[in-house]
């Protein structure tokens, strides 16, 4: 392949890293600004028209002087953005025109004649670009496509070294008498294929070497809380069916077989330590109080402040990444002792004190939240109003025509147990109904009599269905003999995954069940009890996967773990939780070991201790700490000898360069200064044969049918030969040069004395 193509190559893969950056900018920005959709295409046709035109030398494209100005013209389009999104909107987009104003930036550059320092400008702004989206959208398609560009990126770093490289050791001007340390080892270039050994032993070792780099930078750069920085930012709010103010009885079922996920948790116990929960949980939702035609409807409202003082003793704590829902709803293990968002923007949690739901007055994007629950479940929900005489006659109301045929059911299962102790009949209810051999569970929704309540159908006829209909007839029939129950939707379970330590609650484990308000005996305080009818066995075998499609989720969910919580979401908890902390740690026992060892030797000195107990004091940890500590001294201390010495030699070696200054690199240096006059100078990523090749093109339009284009390589040449051949000009080819730089002199000065 030849340079050229590598260089075409190269030029392609920068401009498909860009395109994705503007994609993954704009795929959750249409509800902002539905404008934002057209920036992908345009990115792309810019960089087609880019690559023909501008960068095969077709077109001239944008000057320098253009390209400012149109920089300049372009920060009032940031401005209009937002203000025109907040009068139409009512959404803060500052941060999402900012984007936008980085990605004018790409489309001006891309635009323009590009040098080495223009390409390393693009590779900023499209990494600028992707942070953005990142900020702006946590959602899983902007990850994939996020990590779609950074793997396009990685490669396009690659071919960029590497071409670069292949530039630095192609010298066909010197000749085949040069010494032999001094000859080239190809005839064309390092990479005689895309694919030779060469070619992929060194892409492996940039690659390498650039994931080590960024990976530390990531987890050393300090860290700020949690926020979201625009209410409408996030994915559209995905409808939860089951989870309105009104649900009509089969609903939930829509949403049983469906894998996709509602929360990530992570456990931590009453010390903040990492745990996993020890039994099948209830994630709590809302609860249903009137029922009516096959139809639930939600409590009334009584908002109250979340209880912001809590004991931490005998608690667990969740950390909640809930996906974007047009809901309020939040869910949380009850009884839940506090809860606060863990986003500061525009964001508040809200307790229902009617029936203990919690609720969120943001409705879209992902929200993160904190709950702190009590590890027993029987304990009253804090905050919550006491039943009402108003509320208690809501919570036992039955539709007349399914009253007397629910209190024929209930009555004789609670014949036999004390009408004062509530608890134990409504757990003898509740017993009937996960009787097996009475009553199975399934996902079809079927009806054998339309004209009856849905209910009274799966108790007469159906005695198959799913959690709705047990936790609806549990409700009802609990109800028919005085006993106040209101229903819940929430969800049940999750997937834990081993590897992450994390939980993940798909749509389909969301389930229904019971509250009853009982007491167990005259006296007792009346208290919400759990209740759940439905067959938990069955329930299991139709929601969990097994075998290896068990064994690949697990992968996948990990997966999906560390993109959400150490990529987008590593925050300056998590950071010195998973970094600073163990350092802190370890550093604290080495401390503490070295003391332990110096009092041990001062003691054994005056004869006070033996060895052996200066043995048994010997801190295994402090060893350990204090061999980290020695390896990171002599490490520093390396690095500082080795930028020192860098520093100290390169002063040495301009001062030699000075000293030893020659007729062929004098001419060399005096081209540098001439083209310096017209604008023309080399940066410091640029060869001098890239710089002469680069100032031929631009000679040549300024002085047209002239031949200076050519000089530069002549003296690149001849400055090579003398730099890495090691060999002398002779008197005529210096004459010569000379002759052609007086040239190119008078043509340059010519303007200013005319």
């Amino acid at each position: 392949m030849t340079g050229i193509r590598f260089e075409r190559l190269f030029r392609g893969s920068l401009y498909a890293m860009l395109v994705l950056a503007s994609i993954a900018l704009s795929i959750e920005s249409g509800r902002d600004n539905p404008i934002a959709m057209i920036y992908p295409p345009a990115t792309l046709a810019l960089a087609i028209w880019s690559y023909a035109r501008v960068d095969r030398g077709r077109s001239r494209g944008l000057s320098r002087r253009q390209g400012g100005w149109l920089a300049l013209l372009s920060m009032p389009l940031v401005f209009a953005e937002v203000r025109l999104g907040w009068r139409l909107l009512q959404s803060d987009l500052l941060v999402l025109s900012l984007g936008h104003w980085l990605l004018y930036l790409v489309w001006i550059k891309m635009a323009m004649p590009k040098s080495v320092e223009d390409d390393w400008f693009l590779f900023l702004l499209g990494l600028v670009i992707v942070l953005t989206s990142a900020v702006i959208s946590q959602s899983d398609l902007v990850g994939q496509t996020i990590f779609l560009w950074a793997i396009v990126s990685l490669w396009a770093l690659t071919l960029f070294h590497l071409e670069r490289e292949a530039a630095r050791s192609n010298h066909p001007e010197l000749s085949a008498n040069l010494p032999p340390k001094a000859r080239i080892k190809t005839q064309d270039q390092p990479y005689s294929k895309i694919f030779d050994r060469a070619f992929f032993w060194s892409g492996i070792r940039v690659v390498l070497t650039t994931l080590a780099m960024s990976v530390l930078v990531f987890l050393a750069m300090p860290r700020g809380d949690a926020m979201r920085l625009s209410q409408r930012s996030g994915n559209a709010g995905k409808h939860l069916t089951g989870f309105d103010e009104e649900v009509k009885l089969g609903q939930l079922g829509e949403i049983l077989e469906n894998d996709a996920i509602v929360l990530t948790v992570e456990f931590f116990d009453s010390e903040g330590k990492t745990t996993a929960p020890g039994h099948e949980l209830y994630w709590r939702g809302v609860t249903m109080a009137r029922y009516d035609k096959g139809q639930w409807k939600r409590h009334p409202d009584a908002t109250v402040s979340m209880p912001r003082k809590f004991e931490l003793t005998n608690a667990i704590k969740q950390k909640i990444r809930q996906e974007p829902t047009d809901s309020n709803v939040v869910f949380g293990l009850r009884p839940i002792l506090g809860a606060r968002p863990l986003v500061r923007f525009r964001s508040r949690m809200l307790l229902n004190g009617n029936d203990g739901t919690i609720t969120r007055n943001t409705y879209n994007g992902v929200y993160d939240y904190e709950v702190v629950s009590s590890i027993d479940p029987a304990l009253p929900q804090p905050g919550e109003i006491p039943v009402s005489d108003e509320l208690r006659r809501t919570l036992l109301t039955i539709p007349a025509q399914m009253r007397d045929e629910l209190r024929q059911l209930a009555e004789p299962i609670v014949t036999n147990i004390s009408p004062t102790d509530t608890e134990a009949r409504a757990r003898a209810v509740e017993a009937h109904f996960l009787d097996q051999t009475l009553y199975g569970y399934t996902l079809v929704q079927t009806r054998v009599d339309e004209q009856i309540d849905p209910v009274l159908d799966f108790i007469r006829n159906r005695k198959e269905g799913h959690c709705e209909y047990f936790a609806s007839a549990l409700a009802l029939s609990l109800r028919s003999v005085g006993i106040p129950t209101r229903l819940v939707n929430g969800f049940k379970g999750g997937d834990w995954n081993a590897l992450g330590g994390v939980m993940y609650v798909r749509e389909k484990y969301a389930h229904a069940w019971v509250e009853a308000l009982v007491s167990s005996g005259p006296g007792e305080v009346e208290r919400w009890i759990t209740l759940d009818p439905t067959p938990g066995y069955e329930r299991q075998q139709t929601i969990s996967p097994g075998g290896f499609f068990s064994q690949i989720r697990q992968a996948t969910d990990f997966i999906r773990y560390i993109w959400v919580f150490y990529i987008i979401g590593f925050d300056a908890e998590r950071q010195y939780r998973v970094i600073y902390d163990p350092i802190i740690r370890l550093f604290r026992e080495a401390q503490s070991g070295f003391l332990i060892m110096v009092q041990g030797f001062r003691d054994l000195l005056s004869g006070t201790r033996q060895v052996s107990d200066l043995l048994k004091a010997f801190s295994g940890r402090g060893f350990l700490g204090g061999i980290v500590a020695a390896v990171l001294a002599i490490l520093l201390y390396r690095l500082g000898r080795l930028l020192l010495g860098r520093f100290l030699g390169r002063i040495w070696r301009k001062n030699g360069d000075q000293a030893a200054m020659t007729p062929g690199i004098a001419i060399y240096q005096r081209l540098e200064s001439l083209l310096g006059e017209l604008g023309l100078k080399r940066s410091r990523n640029e060869t001098p044969r890239e710089f002469a090749d680069r100032v031929g093109i631009g000679l040549k339009e300024r002085f047209q049918e002239s031949g200076l284009e050519g000089i530069p390589q002549i003296v690149v040449s001849a400055f090579y030969q003398i730099r890495f051949g090691g060999l002398d000009l002779d008197s005529t080819q210096l004459r010569s040069m000379d002759e052609k730089l007086d040239v190119l002199e008078n043509q340059i000065r010519q303007p200013k004395t005319s």
